[in-house]
């Protein structure tokens, strides 16, 4: 069908047309007798005969303006709107459900069984169109009936933080979605329980709860006690609430032998008691999916395309969004109102056009960023253990290295998705945008990216191997017991070695062995010190005078131009601050060549430096000048940052606990960190962005954060506040704390507790 604003103009154009142009469109067109009203208006006349011409049985619209174009008449154009999705499923939206088609019968099927119970495991192959016939097909019937609120995740490597998002209004502003989310995340960390209060909650008939691409709990999750909680919490909430939740989950089938391998929490007896496939659709299916939606539109298949498409179809099992993505293309490319088997040739078939877009998006590409969107395709697929290689949602920010800036990072990503290859999330709480392949269908049949994962599978295995060791050491507080030890340290040393430029390790991961060569070093020292200080003894002072002169190459290096020279030459100086801090009992001159230096860098003129990832925890940084400078995931646990200057900087998921802040010049900051304890008296915050700091037990006494943006009263409730200049939006005493701090309100002086 076509769109109302199209029919209206062809109405208008048909009821314009002299009586006798008109009938010979009529004649032409030769529609039944009978069919066109007598004795009424020529504009009624002209609405039946687009009726007509609509229908099963009617010429078509293609023909309809081939008969006025050769009476010398324009018509209309037909609708702009492309009915296909490229490598995108259909979604349950205003506008994609009337180009769905193929899945009506699957579709009742699947609304029968929602109807009759309260859990349903929808399972397909890889490209078998489960998420298109979930979201337009069964949750949009959901959504035209009215009685139910739908709540749609999947999982990533989180998945119960997913959850608790799903239930988040979107429509909200940014601090009421915000606070939901934080509430929401309390709740689910109770469990089944809390589920349960979020659901009984709704004001909805029905919570329809839905996990697509579950399969990411396997591939994504690797925290086995999260994801744990999270089948026992989606199906102790079920249990719980049988009468209002239903619980949907979709997956890929060649991972439902996962689901079998524990019990989960009663997953593997639910999903094999519900569990509905997704068979390949039929020939006839796929002829309604091909021709239906351009018949939408007004516009027409050449003949030959369909059984031409079908026939490829039948060589490519989990086609369909090769599919709709070679119909897109042809869309792109229509002639005439016309989809041509000519262009479909000249794309290469159902298989080749995608191949032939993502080769020719590749080439367009400078060399740098060739590199650059093969390290992006490589970070994207998750590797398949037993099975199919998958794709991984990962943040813009951990693409970017040294070998791969920021702004390169960038601009491929934008190539890259603008070609619909890749696709991206802006995460507005969390200002980090995530990418994602655009389907695994390219995974699967590229055969460029085919040919890079079969080159260094094992050297991403080993890669991901020692990142996912550090996310744990980091998710543990940095405990020595999560450190590498014997043969896995042996390898992470060498990996650098094998392939650096290609495979670059992220800056935590880098920290982290470094941390584990200083473990191992003290650990050889406990049990070899005698024999380490006569060594130490003789070539002490040579040592001394060669060490001494490396630092102040250090201290030199601070003025480089070089952002990497000076971010090394910071962490070179430091490296050993937290752990010399942490062993006291070792004399300095050992403890500084075992865990690194730690020497002073008050006053550092440190101005729009790079230091993302690194570990300054213990540092001295007083009267320091961080203006501009990175310090996104810095480490600046205990330290020193009084009378620093720091304006502009940004510090989101910077560990600020315990730092000394004092009189530190902070305005325009965007401080998004943990500042668990820390001394901020007399900091000044005017305009900084404090959206989810960390304030619990700070130390706000005589602090400025007036104008202070995204801060809220939640964040201030364990705080400590004395003369403080809050923003207008906080309703707190500012001087709520001064007795327990033992300041006098009105002078600012001490007056002991």
């Amino acid at each position: 069908m076509i769109s109302s604003s199209e029919r209206l103009e062809l109405i208008k154009t048909l009821s314009s047309l002299p009586e006798a142009q008109f009938k010979q469109v009529a004649f032409a067109l030769n529609p039944p007798k009978g069919s066109l009203p007598t004795e009424t208006s020529q504009g009624k006349t002209a609405a039946a005969l687009l009726d007509w011409v609509e229908s099963p049985t009617g010429r078509g619209m293609n023909a309809l303006r081939g008969i006025l174009e050769d009476l010398g008449i324009t018509p209309p154009a037909p609708s702009g709107i492309c009915p296909y999705k490229g490598l995108s499923y259909f979604d349950c939206n205003d506008k994609d459900y009337k180009y769905f088609y193929g899945r009506e019968a699957l579709t009742q099927v699947l609304l029968d069984r929602v109807n009759q119970d309260n859990f349903l495991a929808i399972v397909g192959a890889s490209g078998s169109g489960k998420s298109s016939v979930l979201q337009a097909g069964l949750l949009q019937h959901l959504k035209d009936k009215g009685d139910s609120e739908i709540c749609i995740l999947v999982p990533g490597e989180h998945p119960l933080q997913s959850l608790a998002r799903a239930f988040i209004d979107e429509d909200s502003d940014r601090l009421d979605r915000a606070a939901q989310q934080a509430k929401a995340e309390a709740l689910i960390a109770g469990g089944a329980d809390g589920l349960r209060r979020l659901v009984q909650n709704s004001e909805a008939q029905r919570v329809v709860l839905v996990v697509d691409q579950f399969e990411e709990a396997f591939t994504l999750c690797q925290d086995k006690t999260e994801r744990q909680a999270f089948f026992e919490t989606l199906l102790g909430g079920l249990e719980a609430t049988s009468s209002q939740l239903c619980l949907i989950l979709a997956m890929r089938s060649d991972f439902v032998g996962k689901c079998f391998e524990q019990d989960y929490g009663g997953l593997a007896e639910a999903v094999n008691d519900h569990l509905k496939l997704v068979l390949p659709m039929t020939t006839e299916e796929l002829t309604q999916a091909i021709e239906e939606p351009a018949r939408q539109t007004g516009v027409s298949l050449e003949p030959g395309l369909t059984q031409a498409l079908l026939k490829d179809l039948e060589q490519s099992p989990g086609g369909l969004p090769l599919l709709q993505y070679t119909l897109t293309e042809l869309w792109q490319r229509q002639q005439g109102y016309q989809l041509k088997l000519s262009v479909y040739h000249q794309l290469g078939g159902v298989t080749g056009t995608l191949k032939q877009r993502a080769d020719q998006v590749y080439e367009s590409l400078t060399p740098e960023q060739r590199q650059t969107a093969k390290h992006i395709f490589l970070s994207l697929t998750q590797l398949g253990e037993g099975a199919e290689d998958t794709r991984r949602r990962v943040t813009q920010d951990s693409l970017v290295s040294s070998r791969y800036p920021e702004n390169r990072v960038t601009e491929v990503v934008k190539q890259l998705a603008d070609a619909n290859l890749v696709v991206t999330d802006d995460q507005g709480e969390q200002r980090t945008a995530t990418v994602d392949v655009a389907h695994e269908a390219l995974i699967r049949i590229w055969p460029k990216l085919r040919q890079w994962l079969d080159e260094n599978r094992d050297l991403l295995r080993q890669q991901r191997k020692v990142e996912l060791a550090a996310e744990e050491w980091k998710a543990q507080g940095y405990k020595s017991g999560y450190l590498l030890q014997g043969l896995p340290l042996i390898e992470a040393k060498q990996f650098p070695t094998k392939n650096p430029a290609e495979l670059p390790l992220s800056g935590l991961a880098n920290t982290f062995i470094q941390t584990s060569i200083r473990q191992q070093q003290i650990n050889r020292l406990k049990t070899a010190s005698w024999l380490l200080i006569p060594a130490a003894l003789v070539v002490g002072l040579v040592e001394y005078s060669i060490r001494e002169s490396g630092i102040k190459a250090d201290y030199a290096r601070l003025d480089s131009e070089s952002m990497s020279e000076e971010k090394q030459a910071v962490q070179d100086l430091v490296a050993g601050c937290s752990r010399q801090q942490q062993m006291k009992w070792i004399p300095h001159y050992f403890s500084e060549r075992i865990f690194g230096h730690c020497r002073s860098l008050i006053g550092a003129s440190l101005s729009d430096s790079d230091l993302n990832s690194t570990n300054l925890s213990n540092a001295n940084l007083s009267n320091a000048t961080l203006s501009n400078a990175d310090l996104r995931n810095v480490n600046l646990s205990n330290a020193n940052l009084s009378n620093a200057y720091i304006f502009a900087s940004a510090f989101y998921n910077a560990n600020l606990s315990n730092a000394n802040l004092s009189r530190t010049f902070l305005n325009n900051a965007e401080l998004s960190a943990n500042l668990h304890n820390a001394d901020l008296n007399n900091a000044e915050l005017r305009n900084t962005d404090l959206n989810n700091a960390n304030l619990s037990n700070a130390n706000l006494s005589n602090a400025n954060l007036s104008d202070a943006q995204n801060l809220t009263e939640s964040q201030l409730t364990q705080a400590k506040l004395c003369r403080t200049t809050l923003p207008d939006n906080i309703t707190f005493d500012p001087n709520r704390d001064c007795e327990a701090l033992g300041i006098d309100p009105e002078t600012g002086e001490d007056i002991g507790l």
